[in-house]
């Protein structure tokens, strides 16, 4: 999470993992601090600083740790007042006391290796949550999640004047000017105007002038007197804060490769030689550019057509087919805004010439070739120019361009055939919380979601199911052949896992968007076989979802309708029947493993029936303790574990990283007996001693 040189030349590494704290000296020679000291505050380290008296002062996710040489000399936690342990930033002030930014609870000032005091909302700091901390004349600018602080020393005021909230850092050049990076792009202003806070003019570098990249939030950037080094979503961008707006002079242009059929050519002291060949002949350009700018590029082989003009990130291979032989110049330009050529590269290319290319062999075979050449020529343009079309056209009406699934109008196309004709299930599905990963992420992240959902979802239907897109974050499906709710059950928590995971993958372990999906189901055709009408039906149903929390699946059943019964065979509506519809298939062992709603629907039953006949029935929570890594994985072994080791007659349900339990006829005195038995059998599994069982019990009276 952070790398850092001290005075002495040792370089720190803050890292998530066994190894924790590292260290390597000047000669090369790595070591774990953390895993050498025992009273180490974990192994999930965000960023050290170095303090006046040389010794170092590391961050954990458990709190803060003094390191003179390679031993831990004091730490700091909760019992020490940190209340809120997960630091991300520090900064040592002129009088040697410390202020650190906390994840929640404002600023801790240490000193003297202790607590010293707090800067809170009672002392006009607006946000609980600092991710920044930089020391600007005469105080310190506060960076938090909503807004920016001025700290005098008198007095802690918000920045109101300021444009943007949602701001990562900020880097204060020699002329006291100050370069903020935020989700809307580097905002650029004076120091003086910034800390006024009265009327200014201010520079926003954007998509509009040629930022093609984010930036990285809650990442350490680096300003080493003559660039700035910026953590971006697709690598590390430098730029000059003198000359951040002109084009500038040390771009690397060049020709990468020539690909010649199955041959990749590279040039060789400067002469670039294509041997005989036919086909397409591809051009691989390269532009390297360290600076934020994205530059207009124009590339093109004299004598041949007018090439491409892009900007540097969308520079594709310049192609030719059957290039004749000969000398070519090929040039690589930089334009400037005003259409002028600041730059110009030539390389110069020879493609030697084919047996067929000499004028004898041409003068031999023209007559021969020349009618069946332009036959098979015009045949195979026209071949597959009709194809491509069709193809194209196809596809382009029915599919959504980003995701690979079917889009709105070929999505209800299919539907409208399948709702006719088909049994099944149509899904509507809501990816929940999408919109904040767009807010805090940006939508090249949001993008990444949508298309990691849409695989998932594929995955999660089977083969000849309908799964599309209808826009945004709105999706539909269909199941066929079945009306059973455990489908929509499992394709339910398929997705919230799966989606869960995917989603730290991208955004890092402690993201912490309640991202996932919620579906509104209806069957077909028990309850219609128009699919407008059903449609509206799913949507009721995905409605009840969202009140009920999200995350979760709900059935729209229209009043008097049984679900599985079929009009065909009203006869066979017989009690017996219906016990067979209603009743429990494929029963498992252990308990009986359900979903939220339905533990709702369980527990009002048993409390009801508790005031009427006095039978009570235990409730319970059960939770593994947050303190230690915790993986999905575990997570999914301690619900395998729960069910398989309580009776059938008990009731699990899995919500909100929680397990409930619905338990009957063990007597109040035995439900923490119950509990007692399920730790000890947790702790004494292999690799499950580090994480706790926590619990609380209660009843249903």
């Amino acid at each position: 999470r952070n790398l850092f040189q001290d005075s002495k030349g040792n370089i720190w590494f803050s890292t998530y993992g066994s190894q924790g704290l590292m260290k390597m000296d000047r000669n090369g020679e790595t070591e774990s601090i953390s895993a050498k000291n025992t009273v180490a505050p974990g192994t999930m380290y965000r960023s050290v600083i170095e303090l006046d008296d040389g010794r170092i002062l590391a961050a954990s996710n458990n709190g803060l740790a003094f390191i003179e040489g390679d031993t831990i000399t004091a730490t700091l936690d909760e019992t020490s007042g940190l209340n809120n342990q997960f630091i991300l930033t520090m900064v040592q002030r002129d009088d040697g006391s410390v202020l650190a930014g906390s994840d929640g609870d404002g600023i801790y000032i240490i000193k003297n290796d202790m607590v010293a005091g707090h800067i809170g909302k009672n002392e006009g700091l607006g946000s609980s949550v600092v991710l920044r901390i930089i020391k600007c004349t005469g105080g310190y600018l506060y960076v938090t999640s909503n807004s920016i602080f001025y700290d005098s020393g008198d007095e802690i005021r918000k920045l109101e004047n300021f444009p943007y909230s949602n701001n990562y850092d900020i880097q204060i050049t020699p002329d006291r000017q100050c370069f903020i990076t935020s989700s809307a792009g580097m905002f650029i202003v004076s120091e003086e105007q910034l800390l006024e806070d009265g009327d200014y003019n201010y520079t926003l570098l954007n998509s509009s002038w040629g930022l093609n990249t984010t930036f990285t939030a809650n990442s350490w950037n680096f300003y080493d007197g003559e660039y700035i080094y910026l953590c971006c979503t697709d690598g590390v961008r430098r730029i000059s804060p003198e000359n951040y707006d002109l084009i500038p002079s040390n771009y690397r242009v060049q020709l990468k490769s020539i690909a010649a059929g199955n041959d990749i050519i590279h040039g060789s002291g400067g002469s670039w030689v294509i041997p005989p060949s036919a086909g397409r002949i591809q051009f691989n350009i390269a532009v390297n550019n360290y600076s934020l700018s994205n530059p207009l590029i124009h590339y093109y082989l004299e004598n041949t057509d007018e090439g491409i003009t892009c900007n540097q990130n969308e520079i594709t291979p310049l192609t030719f087919t059957n290039l004749p032989y000969g000398h070519y110049r090929l040039h690589i330009s930089i334009i400037d805004d005003m259409g002028n050529v600041v730059r110009d590269e030539v390389t110069e290319i020879e493609k030697q010439a084919m047996m067929y290319e000499r004028l004898y062999f041409r003068i031999y075979l023209l007559f021969f070739c020349v009618c069946v050449v332009m036959y098979v020529v015009w045949l195979f343009i026209s071949i597959n120019r009709a194809a491509a079309r069709i193809s194209g056209l196809q596809k382009e009406i029915s599919t959504d361009p980003m995701t690979g699934l079917l889009n709105k109008a070929g999505s209800i196309t299919a539907l409208e055939k399948a709702c006719r004709s088909d049994t099944g299930i149509l899904l509507m599905i809501d990816l929940d919380s999408f919109k904040l990963v767009n807010d805090i992420h940006g939508h090249d992240m949001g993008d990444k979601i949508l298309i990691r959902f849409s695989e998932l979802l594929k995955k999660g239907i089977n083969e000849g199911d309908i799964a599309g897109r209808m826009g945004g974050d709105e999706f539909v499906g269909f199941i066929k052949n079945t009306v059973d709710e455990e489908e929509v059950d499992k394709l339910t928590k398929f997705l919230n896992r799966e989606i869960t995971r995917s989603a730290k993958e991208f955004m890092g372990e402690d993201m912490n968007i309640p991202i996932g999906t919620s579906i509104g189901a209806v069957r077909v055709p028990v309850e219609g076989k128009d699919f407008h009408d059903l449609f509206k039906l799913a949507d009721k149903a995905l409605y009840m979802v969202k009140q009920n929390g999200k995350h979760g699946f709900s059935f729209y059943q229209s009043k008097g309708r049984s679900v599985d019964l079929d009009e065909k065979n009203s006869d066979k509506n017989d009690l017996a029947h219906i016990m067979q519809i209603i009743g429990e298939r494929n029963e498992g062992k252990g308990a009986y493993l359900v979903n939220f709603d339905k533990l709702q629907v369980i527990y009002k039953y048993l409390n009801r029936n508790a005031h009427v006949t006095g039978t009570k029935s235990g409730f319970i929570r059960l939770a593994l303790e947050t303190g230690s890594e915790l993986t999905d994985e575990i997570k999914d072994e301690f619900e395998d574990f729960i069910v398989v080791n309580l009776r059938k007659n008990d009731v699990v349900s899995r919500y909100s990283g929680c397990f409930f339990i619905l338990c009957s006829g063990y007597g109040s005195a035995n439900y923490e007996e119950l509990v007692s038995r399920l730790e000890e059998s947790w702790k004494n599994e292999d690799g499950h001693s580090s994480h706790r069982i926590l619990s609380e019990i209660g009843t249903i009276e």
